[in-house]
């Protein structure tokens, strides 16, 4: 992997010297490609210096996914055929088989000349044969006329000696299917009755793999007959080993019994009726010899229970489909890149909720294509593809968090200094603002006590107004900064609000006078409430000063209280300009002014602020409603209990 990362950096380090920015707009001279395609690369390639950690991350989960394809072969599809239970086989196939006890009370008390055979495997079936008793099998099921009958005995040249004629038309019935052998050379051995004019006979090929199991059957040479496919075309004449596969994996339909079985001493004593071998394909075979007994997937099957499974296959064409690798490998890659998009774009809680969900959809999807489609989709390198994606990024990302806490935490550390310095800068220049702004005052004041032209007198008036402008100004910001403060805190005490309103309009009335503006009180007898009386006489001066600011000469200005359920309620009203609707929302916002006031009126645009601060310290609440041309009223809601 190291190799690998190595060789994409030398190459990465190639590109740049050669197709570098200045490249992009002229192309370098002797190379084809167009101006797009080396943009496109270098974009590509900082986006991968950009992103480098998670490429290489999801690099690394898809490799590890490729190498779980790679090792999710035999094992998974046994797990699968073993989980998914016992499935409903063909309906047309029917098992006849000798039992121990069968073989032991039809074959040994019956005389059988038969000599010990050079090869193993047909001396053990020899053992089986018995000219009166296949007679009598053979024209009994012959008899409940089935589709065809299959006889999955090897038996050799022997048995075909001293026949008769009936004997011999019986045993190559059109309707019967003798098994030959076929050996691990390819070699083949016919059976003794077969007929070379009506190809009476086939074979199967139980080539089984190294840990012994039979998992599929190979499709044998077109000039080779097949014994379970020459049963499959007489249900369906379409039936066929799949084309594009050297070995067909078989759908076990299940496990023993799968499929209807019979006792030889059942169909002979007549316990069987005709209508449960009518029409259907008979597999004659044994299930007491140990030879006979095939290790597969499912269980330890006999011989003809595995051509019954072979043969359902072929008439249902349930062969089990396995996935080209090429799919594969591109599923596995589409499901890493979801995994990772999940997991660098979402928190991790919900990234793991959603890829357990994702693995689960996988495996229902992978299961029900195996169980419903024939269809093998690879589950277990997703699966671990997925798990390894997590893996590989939980430590990324929360070390990539640590570092961001540890960022933030540096920049709140660098803007708490500033913020600092900023309130100390403007407490500072506030504090030594008031000094001279206070001699001003003074100055004016003792220079109007004199007799001047009526010029000079308007001039130190209107610098009186200006000074005490700016001094508002100026204790505005320091409260703001008093605000934002964190020791800050009421100093609550009992309080008769209606006092309150009544020592602001007193402070307030020679404002309102200058611009001949009433002021009339409407004030209900209230009972004294616990309030910051500091803070509360701030709101009042604020909104009485605003109403006068922003009213016309001649106007008028009421204040109301009452007390409704928990709340006292002081209501001023005044009949001013109005304030625009898309406005109403921001007046409570720090320096914040209606959009047509700067020219006509000087303020600060902190009174409201301070008004909408200071009420809901005290956990009350501010209502605001204006309609433009006839005035503006503020409503202020303070609990009576805290």
């Amino acid at each position: 992997m190291r190799r690998v990362i190595r060789f994409i950096e030398k190459f990465i380090k190639w590109f740049e010297e050669i197709f570098t920015l200045q490249d992009v707009a002229h192309p370098v001279k002797g190379f084809s490609l167009s101006r797009k395609l080396q943009l496109l690369l270098l974009r590509s390639y900082l986006a991968f210096k950009r992103h480098q950690a998670i490429f290489v991350r999801a690099l690394i989960a898809w490799m590890i996914g490729l190498a779980v394809l790679h090792l999710d072969e035999a094992g998974s599809y046994d797990l699968r055929l073993s989980l998914r239970g016992e499935q409903a086989p063909s309906s047309d196939i029917v098992l006849v088989e000798f039992s121990n006890n069968e073989f032991n009370e039809l074959f040994l008390q019956k005389e059988n000349l038969l000599g010990p055979h050079d090869d193993p495997l047909f001396s053990a079936e020899s053992r089986y044969w018995n000219l009166e008793l296949w007679r009598a099998l053979l024209g009994k099921v012959l008899s409940m006329n089935p589709k065809m009958v299959g006889v999955s005995f090897y038996f050799d040249e022997r048995m075909s000696h001293n026949l008769s004629a009936r004997d011999w038309d019986l045993l190559t019935h059109k309707n019967i299917i003798w098994m030959g052998a076929l050996s691990q050379n390819g070699m083949v051995q016919l059976p003794p009755f077969s007929d070379k004019v009506k190809k009476n006979y086939g074979f199967v090929d139980f080539s089984r793999e190294e840990d012994g199991m039979l998992r599929s059957v190979p499709a044998l040479n077109p000039f080779i007959p097949s014994f379970p496919l020459k049963l499959a075309k007489k249900v369906n004449s379409q039936a066929k080993f799949h084309p594009f596969s050297h070995k067909n994996l078989i759908n076990f339909r299940g496990s023993s019994r799968s499929f209807p079985h019979y006792q030889v001493h059942e169909l002979l004593s007549s316990q069987i009726s005709r209508r449960d071998l009518k029409d259907k394909i008979v597999i004659i075979g044994m299930n007491s010899d140990f030879q006979s007994k095939i290790a597969t997937p499912v269980g330890v099957l006999s011989r003809s229970e595995v051509i019954a499974h072979i043969t359902d296959n072929l008439i249902h064409d349930r062969w089990i489909k396995r996935l080209p690798k090429s799919a594969a490998v591109v599923e596995l890659f589409i499901i890493m890149l979801i995994s990772v998009f999940f997991m660098t774009s979402f928190p991790q809680m919900v990234a793991f909720v959603f890829l357990s969900f994702f693995s689960l959809i996988i495996l229902t999807f992978s299961i029900w294509f195996f169980d419903t489609l024939n269809i093998w989709t690879p589950a277990l390198s997703p699966l671990i593809q997925i798990m390894s994606t997590w893996a590989l990024f939980v430590g990324y990302l929360a070390s990539r968090m640590e570092k961001k806490n540890w960022q933030l935490e540096q920049e709140k550390k660098s803007i708490a200094e500033l913020e600092q310095l900023k309130n100390n800068f403007v407490s500072l220049i506030s504090h030594d603002l008031k000094t001279p702004i206070a001699k001003i005052q003074a100055i004016v004041e003792r220079l109007l006590l004199k007799e001047h032209t009526p010029e000079l007198t308007q001039d130190l008036k209107s610098l009186r107004n200006s000074s005490h402008e700016l001094h508002r100004y100026i204790q505005s910001i320091l409260k703001t900064l008093r605000l934002e403060a964190r020791d800050f805190h009421l100093n609550k005490e009992v309080t008769d609000i209606n006092d309150l309103v009544k020592t602001v309009s007193a402070l307030i009335k020679p404002l309102a006078q200058e611009k001949q503006i009433q002021i009339t009180e409407n004030l209900e007898p209230l009972f004294s409430i616990e309030v910051d009386p500091t803070l509360i006489q701030e709101v009042l001066s604020n909104i009485l000063e605003n109403a006068i600011k922003y009213t016309s000469a001649g106007g008028h200005i009421e204040i109301t209280t009452e007390e409704i359920e928990a709340f006292v309620i002081i209501k001023v009203t005044d009949t001013g300009e109005g304030i625009n609707p898309e406005e109403i929302e921001e007046v409570f916002g720090k320096f914040v002014r209606g959009k047509n006031q700067d020219l006509k009126t000087k303020g600060s645009g902190l009174g409201l602020y301070l008004v909408k601060y200071f009420v809901e310290l005290h956990g009350g609440r501010v209502l605001l409603s204006s309609q433009v041309g006839k005035g503006t009223s503020i409503e202020l809601y303070l609990p009576t209990e805290l």
